[in-house]
């Protein structure tokens, strides 16, 4: 836990956080952070620095610090500098934190208590002889304390000492943080009619210094066996996302050709998007990038089980480290389902820092395969509007070069007319020889125009020679009728509740854009 104090006042003032817990003292009302009411009054009670105002601290400091390491010359107070600090460091402490206290600076208290469990299993403490590696506790948390400092940027005159209580049922380590001339910024606290220095640690901070002390502590083949399924993550992970995209355009099942049809269809123009955002032009493309993705995952759902699972699986590694003990949290448990593509896959329980945890890796996930998802459809979509010229044959190429060096997009009039649009009045044709249909080899001559069945006087009977027209020489038939190729039968096989919100986005659309009633 952590608290502070200022030099104004003889008692201290402590931090208000919806997290902390009202601990009952003698002289005050206690909020302390992180841990539950019993371990506070415990630790209070066993600690003598955590009662201690900014006065009786100096004070305290004045005597020899009472542990197994001290002797006449050195002391069991360790620093950023020392494992062992001298009675003549401890002095110069003593002398910073007064000075500390005469700029106004505030002072800081932590305890760090451990599982001592936790410490035998990692080969820190021995049980039956009592013995505790203290040069490896000091170490890790000589490194916590950097990421302390850097993330609630102290001022470089920031100093510390900390102190090993192994006189009690759980291991602790005290820690004191001030700063000479302190960084923290001021505000006026009108209950005591005066400004104030900001106090309050960030949570990512306290969070922060259990992971890196858990981290720092778990032995060699333990991290070893995290570092594996970081790795699996990884590797499950880098599946899923090729599954977003390992199939050519003309090659995907109707479902994903559907999908990916309707998200074309929406992309909003000239601009740049990602699938995090939120404009509303762009909201019916994510729906249907949305259900593109589930239905990869519905494809990949044993890649995507096992990636849930091994994410489990590390997050139960790494409770420990996040575990502040308070018994209303342990018995927050939570039953989750996950579901895809409106399907039940998996039916968990989780504690609640778990799941936020597990929310944070699947939001994650999640964000990369939409991100992931739309680059492959905007590649599609931006091969499609560049050119279909090169898929054409080498001699139609040649012929398209020939006839008009600025076409990219060529259909026949049958073909741009079933895509809902009509020949302009002064479109200029492309001939191209293309291959007879089957069924049509057989029709006479007199079912084509009269302009087609003039070209193809002279060609073989397999082939003819048909008028192509570039994109720049087409319009729509009806401005509000284009693009209206919906597949009755991939929305049949959509989920009831996604048809729902696809109706009401549509609703909406409709609503802000008139014109736009597609």
């Amino acid at each position: 836990m952590w608290d502070y104090t200022t030099p104004y006042a003889k008692f201290v003032d402590y931090t208000k956080r919806k997290e902390a817990v009202v601990v009952k003292d003698p002289s005050d009302d206690r909020l302390v952070e992180g841990i539950d009411q019993a371990t506070a009054q415990e630790i209070a009670k066993e600690i003598q620095e955590q009662t201690l105002d900014y006065v009786g601290y100096i004070d305290y400091m004045k005597r020899n610090y009472a542990t197994k390491n001290d002797s006449k010359e050195l002391t069991g107070i360790f620093t950023d500098k020392t494992l062992n600090a001298s009675t003549e460091e401890a002095k110069h402490l003593k002398d910073m934190l007064l000075e500390a206290k005469e700029n106004k600076s505030l002072l800081w208290r932590g305890v760090i208590s451990f599982d001592n469990d936790f410490l035998a299993r990692n080969g820190i403490y021995i049980p039956k002889s009592k013995e505790v590696d203290q040069e490896m506790i000091k170490k890790v948390v000589q490194k916590a304390m950097v990421n302390v400092i850097k993330r609630e940027k102290l001022s470089d005159s920031a100093f510390w000492w900390g102190n090993i209580h192994l006189n009690t049922d759980n291991i602790h380590v005290h820690v004191g943080l001030s700063e000479i001339k302190s960084a923290r910024p001021t505000f006026f606290y009108a209950a005591r009619n005066r400004r104030e220095r900001k106090g309050k640690f960030s949570q990512k901070t306290i969070k922060g210094i259990k992971s890196n002390v858990y981290n720092s502590l778990t032995r060699e083949d333990k991290r070893s066996i995290r570092l594996d399924k970081e790795k699996k993550i990884a590797s499950l992970r880098d599946k899923l996302l090729k599954s977003m995209a390992d199939k050519e355009a003309d090659k995907l099942e109707r479902m994903d050709r559907f999908f990916v049809d309707q998200v074309i269809d929406h992309l909003p123009k000239e601009k740049k998007l990602r699938y995090g955002s939120n404009a509303k032009d762009f909201r019916l493309s994510k729906f249907f990038i949305d259900r593109y993705v589930d239905h990869q995952l519905q494809n990949n759902m044993l890649v995507y089980k096992n990636y849930q699972a091994v994410t489990e699986s590390l997050l139960d590694d790494y409770r420990y480290a996040y575990d502040s003990g308070g018994k209303e949290e342990k018995n927050s448990i939570y039953r989750e389902v996950t579901k895809i593509y409106g399907r039940e896959v998996a039916r968990t329980l989780r504690t609640k820092e778990n799941s936020q945890f597990m929310d944070k890796r699947m939001t994650d996930l999640r964000k990369r395969l939409g991100d992931r998802a739309l680059k492959y459809i905007q590649e599609i979509a931006k091969k499609r509007r560049k050119s279909n010229i090169e898929d054409l044959s080498a001699a139609n190429q040649k012929l398209v070069k020939e006839q008009d060096r600025s076409a990219t997009m060529v259909h026949s009039e049958e073909i741009w007319a079933k895509m809902g649009y009509k020949i302009a009045k002064d479109a200029i044709p492309i001939v191209l020889v293309v291959p007879k249909d089957e069924k049509d080899s057989k029709k006479s001559d007199k079912d084509k125009s009269g302009r087609n069945r003039e070209i193809n006087k002279s060609m073989p009977k397999k082939f003819e020679k048909v008028e192509f027209y570039d994109e720049r020489f087409v319009e729509p038939i009806d401005p509000n009728k284009v693009r209206l190729d919906i597949d009755i039968k991939a929305l049949k096989s959509m989920k009831k509740e996604d048809l729902l919100n696809l109706v009401e986005l549509a609703q909406a659309v409709s609503k802000e854009d008139p014109e736009n009633r597609r």
